[in-house]
């Protein structure tokens, strides 16, 4: 695509708004913000209330928050993770975006990726 700004423009007003998908494209070695995409089926979990999901994204966050500080050095709370919801009624579908301070981004995907590796062994590890 060479522009994707018209591309996108066309796209959304000439499509089916309820056929409309948009997928980020992430671009090789470039900078780029930590995001996590959180699933799980609610037919298979049916003991999980939304009380408890949300319980369980606080927890997350607060272990995300933990990581930073202990390997970076750097501060985050609740209000640096933009929280987009895609739930429906039969999955549990949350997109988490993290926005450091200061700007700061991982040097590429690799990078955010290996940090991801390592809070998710650690959590694994506390089971």
């Amino acid at each position: 695509v060479g522009n994707l700004g018209r591309f996108f423009c066309h796209y959304w007003k000439n499509s089916d708004p309820r056929a409309r998908h948009y997928y980020e494209l992430i671009r090789e070695g470039t900078p780029v913000r930590l995001y996590f995409d959180l699933e799980f089926c609610k037919e298979a979990n049916p003991q999980i209330t939304p009380d408890e999901c949300e319980a369980l994204m606080r927890e997350f966050i607060d272990e995300l928050s933990f990581e930073f500080r202990s390997i970076y050095n750097i501060t985050i709370n609740r209000s640096f993770v933009v929280d987009l919801d895609s739930s429906t009624s039969k999955k549990f579908s949350r997109h988490l975006i993290v926005h450091l301070p200061n700007g700061q981004l991982f040097s590429n995907a690799q990078c955010a990726g290996i940090f991801a590796k390592q809070l998710v062994g650690r959590l694994a590890d506390a089971l």
